[in-house]
């Protein structure tokens, strides 16, 4: 976003720090105009526990995944061994696709 030409056109929010929603509503409520954008630093303030737990899990998957240019996964590469995936487990519950005829469509 470029820079905003009218009011609440951007708000910068390092600047006032993480906002509630409560706060948030009341500037659009006496300004009577809505916030356009909000741009942070993506500092920590934003992010949950709970999903940086889950970007530690992603990266870690990522990492024991083999790649195209090389047929081995990262781990392999850094360790010299195979990775341990034992302890992964099949989340989710079996699909079954029926198809009356054999076309495409």
């Amino acid at each position: 976003i470029e820079r905003a030409t009218d009011l609440l056109g951007l708000i910068h929010t390092d600047v006032c720090g993480p906002l509630r929603h409560v706060s948030r509503k009341e500037v659009e409520l006496q300004l009577g105009k809505k916030i356009k954008a909000l741009r942070s630093d993506r500092g920590d303030e934003y992010l949950s526990q709970e999903f940086k737990d889950y970007l530690k899990s992603a990266v870690r998957i990522l990492n024991m995944v083999p790649t195209k240019k090389v047929d081995k996964t990262p781990y392999e590469i850094w360790h010299g061994k195979a990775s341990n995936l034992s302890y992964l487990k099949v989340w989710g519950c079996e699909a079954y696709v029926k198809r009356d005829s054999a076309d495409k469509l």
